[in-house]
This record gives C-alpha cells, structure tokens and sequence, in this order.
C-alpha cells in the first residue's frame, strides 16, 4: 500500500487547492478539495490511496506542486473550530507547577474532565511558512508544540472505543500563548474572571497548522510518537504524545457529549513541557520556530 499525505496550497490567483504528498513530492489533485475530502472521508481516503498507488507507479502523472516555492494553507478548513486541551502532558504540569509555584493539579488524579477553551479558525490558522506578526503590546509570545486531531465526521455523543474512526488525520500545531495577556490583574485575585483565556491564545495567526494532513490509517499510534520544537534550530522541547493524561478518545469523547463535532474541525491535544513559561525564555521578532512530530511532518514559522 502507498501511503499519501495532504496540503492545501495557493495558487498564484485564486482559491486553495488540495494537493497530495507521495514519496515527499508534491502534485495537484484534480477535481477534488479538502472541504470534498472531509465532507466523504471513507470514500475520499480510498480514491486517494489509488491515486497514491498510480502515482508511485508510474501510472498518473498530476502536474507537480513545488512545496518550497508555494504558499501553503492549513491543512483543515478556514471555518474549523479548534479545541485546545490545556494542562494535558505529564511533564508539562510538572514543570509549570514548579515555575508559577502553583498546585497544577493532573486533572485525572483528582478525577476532573479535560479542560479546553477554543481558538476560531478564520483568526486563528496560519499555514506553514507563514510569517506571524508578534502581537502588539505583548511582550511574552510563548510557543507550544501541538499533536493536530482533524475530525473527519460529525461526532455527537461518541464513545470511547468508536472514537478514532471519527479522525480524518493528524497534523502538527504551534498554539501560540501570549502569556502576558493571561492574567487580569486589575481584578482581585480571588475573581472567577482573574484569568483571561480569549487574550491569552487568541490573536491573528495565533495557531499556526500543517503542512501536511496525515491519514489517521498511516499513524497506528498517535499516542506514541515524539514531539520536538526547535526556536533558532535550538531544541527546546522534546517529549512524546505517550505523556498525554487524557487519551484522544476521552478528548473526543469529552468534547461531543457537550456538542456536535463537525469536520474540519481540530483538536489540539495539549504540549509537553520546555515552554517559555517554564523556563522564562520568550520569542523575539525574528525568531523561527519548528516543531516535529514523528510520521506527521515539520511545521515552521517566523514571527515577524
């Protein structure tokens, strides 16, 4: 079998198109979307597992898609809603416990559900090589590798042990934290309205995605592949989705027994620890970030 990933590119006029990776090369997909793709993700990962197969035969020749010369989008839709699971490493909450000298509890532990906020899509996603803007008046922009989940169907009420066939695949994510947004201050330190989670990780391109969308049949286990993020080819954070508390079904599991999951629609999982909350060291215009997740691909960014 031939394995494929996908990408949504820009043409030099008009809207993104869908392209697909075989054998690290790139070609145009014909007659079909991204939005077409996940709106019939059984039937479309089959036909593009044919296409795969006659491209590396020799068989079907698309026109090719030049990655390092073309503006990539993010690999889901530009409506999608991204959850983002926060406090979900092992290592991370140990770490930021140590650093805010704070009780940052494993919600497991203490048999709390998952704790998510939400990141829109239209202001939210950039794609890989994009540049992003350091946000105006912040002065502590913080990265945070992220395993991508891309739903593939409606999901509502889904148990645990069906949720993995809800996944279209896996991408890599930057959640971007400007971290000196978090806090209100002007409030009392015992107001439920203290902590400001909508300026914290919501700003233009605040979560950077891609490039590629990655079949959930290719990646076996998503919860053990290694996750790394280089700042300035300096290796800063370097763990494994094997240190996720709560798994990716009791994500999807969690999140559809309060409302509909649509397709496109991302989860981002939480990230291990080496954050600069943990450590003190921020980004700097012109810094570039890289994050890695085994099988899946490398995303990179500049802030500019």
């Amino acid at each position: 079998m031939t394995s494929y990933k996908l990408f949504q590119f820009v043409p030099s006029s008009g809207a993104p198109e869908l392209g697909i990776l075989v054998a690290d090369k790139g070609y145009r997909v014909p007659e079909c979307t991204l939005d077409a793709y996940l709106a019939d993700v059984d039937v479309q990962h089959e036909r593009m597992k044919v296409l795969a197969r006659r491209i590396a035969d020799g068989e079907e020749r698309p026109e090719t898609i030049d990655l390092g010369a073309t503006s990539l989008t993010a690999p889901t839709l530009n409506t999608a809603t991204i959850y983002a699971c926060g406090a979900n490493y092992s290592d991370h909450v140990e770490a930021m416990s140590k650093a805010m000298g704070l009780t940052v509890v494993d919600g497991r532990a203490v048999g709390l559900p998952p704790f998510f906020f939400t990141i829109p899509g239209r202001t939210g996603l950039a794609g890989h090589g994009e540049d992003v803007d350091y946000p105006a008046g912040v002065q502590r922009l913080d990265f945070e590798a992220e395993l991508a989940v891309v739903i593939g169907r409606r999901a509502r009420n889904v148990g645990e042990a069906d949720a993995f066939s809800y996944v279209a695949g896996y991408t890599c994510a930057n959640d971007l934290s400007a971290r000196d947004r978090l806090l209100r201050r002007e409030e009392d330190i015992s107001s439920p309205f203290r902590f400001d989670w909508m300026g914290h990780k919501v700003f233009p391109k605040s979560c950077p995605m891609g490039p590629f969308l990655t079949p959930s049949e290719f990646i076996p286990d998503p919860e053990n592949v290694n996750i790394k993020t280089w700042v300035n080819n300096e290796l800063r954070q370097d763990s494994s989705t094997k240190n996720l508390i709560y798994s990716i079904p009791e994500q999807i599991a969690f999140l559809s027994s309060r409302f509909d999951l649509f397709p496109g629609d991302v989860i981002i999982t939480g990230t291990p620890s080496g954050v600069g909350a943990e450590t003190g060291r921020f980004m700097s215009k012109g810094d570039t970030v890289r994050i890695e997740i085994a099988g899946i691909g490398v995303l990179s960014n500049r802030i500019a």
